[in-house]
């Protein structure tokens, strides 16, 4: 599931893996373009999403991104195959 806080255009994630939940949030930033969300594989308005994530040391960050579409009540109604999902979430965890 995933939901937008549109006051601070942070984007959030909770989803269920292994027998517990994964949560993650970033910036989503409007493109003002279309192409295909890498969520829902869906034709839509694109966001892109920045996710922070901790890098080798505590004081280290790096980022992870990717364009999802901007309707987040459509996109999680439209997945079908969570595999790029679970692939994107993992990628943020490590």
């Amino acid at each position: 599931m995933r939901w937008i806080d549109i006051a601070t255009s942070r984007l959030f994630i909770v989803y269920p893996h292994e027998g517990k939940f994964l949560g993650i949030e970033g910036r989503l930033s409007a493109t003002n373009k279309k192409g295909y969300c890498m969520f829902c594989h869906r034709h839509q308005e694109l966001g892109f999403y920045n996710v922070k994530t901790k890098a080798q040391s505590a004081d280290n960050f790096a980022s992870v991104g990717q364009y999802v579409c901007m309707d987040d009540k459509a996109c999680n109604e439209s997945i079908t195959d969570i595999s790029m999902l679970e692939r994107f979430l993992l990628a943020t965890m490590k």
